[in-house]
């Protein structure tokens, strides 16, 4: 029972943690170093999120490295992935695998691979292959469409962030590029992970009954860019708290009192953005 509800949670805080990488800040004032920092993670969130655009696209490698403390046991898993979206008016196109390494449970590596596409409010086509397996007629219209909005929620519509959450602020010139690294105030993101983790939650009837509350410290973000501005990579250092619940956690008396340890690094490498990005079909 505990390795397959590890799994499962290991699973949705994948989701979740990718999720909390965006921000959508407000307007920032005068260039001090915060500002000018402030003003780079904009410019790449909006890069990010299409804000403001009718066409926008991205192409990003993944490296998520995770440990997880859970019923007394460590779990340390790797995933690593790609993520390519097109978004056209009301047209979306996105494309996915991730693979990600479970042997800490005991469990050969798990890959995903998600071929998505939308034309305004009609779901065209959603392809899901689990280790190299066809399962999207195994999962219920309902949840697939379901699945789809909150995927496309949490890749668009980023959190908000201002000048305050900036905690401190290092630029530095490197090889050429700028490396900025920057201190953000993690309570402005437990508001945000916690919705998050609770969409997830509700698209899984068997654990409707569980609650969880969220405690995320101050987070570490990494952002390079070359000499044109443009971002290389972003590296996120976080770690979030979670504890248990609700009819569930009753039922599950082992989850009562217990609190989950999560602290990832989350390494995003840029390939492309805008016209230059092309789906590649899973």
């Amino acid at each position: 029972m505990k390795k397959k509800f590890s799994v499962i949670l290991l699973a949705l805080i994948l989701i979740a943690t990718l999720a909390a990488c965006g921000g959508s800040p407000a307007a920032a004032p005068e260039l001090d170093p915060e500002t000018v920092a402030f003003e780079t993670y904009t410019d790449l969130m909006q890069r990010l999120s299409f804000e403001g655009e009718e066409f926008g696209a991205f192409d990003i490698d993944i490296v998520m490295d995770m440990d997880m403390s859970f019923f007394g046991e460590h779990i340390h898993s790797v995933s690593v992935g790609n993520i390519q979206m097109i978004v056209d008016g009301d047209n979306l196109q996105m494309a996915m695998v991730m693979e990600t390494d479970m042997s800490d449970l005991g469990l050969p590596p798990v890959v995903i691979e998600m071929y998505m596409e939308v034309e305004g409010d009609n779901l065209v086509e959603l392809r899901m292959i689990v280790d190299g397996d066809d399962v999207s007629d195994l999962l219920p219209a309902e949840m697939l469409e379901d699945m789809v909005e909150e995927m496309v929620d949490d890749a668009i519509n980023m959190p908000e962030f201002d000048l305050d959450a900036f905690q401190t602020v290092e630029i530095e010139e490197v090889d050429g590029n700028t490396v900025t690294r920057m201190v953000l105030d993690g309570e402005m993101l437990g508001a945000f992970v916690t919705d998050a983790m609770e969409d997830q939650l509700a698209m899984l009837d068997g654990l409707g009954g569980l609650e969880m509350d969220f405690a995320t410290e101050d987070v570490l973000v990494t952002i390079v860019t070359d000499s044109a501005g443009n971002p290389i990579s972003m590296t996120m250092e976080m770690e979030m708290r979670m504890g248990f619940g609700g009819d569930l956690a009753e039922e599950l008396e082992e989850l009562m009192g217990e609190e989950m340890v999560i602290r990832s690094v989350i390494v995003y490498t840029f390939n492309g953005f805008g016209e230059s990005v092309e789906i590649m079909l899973v």
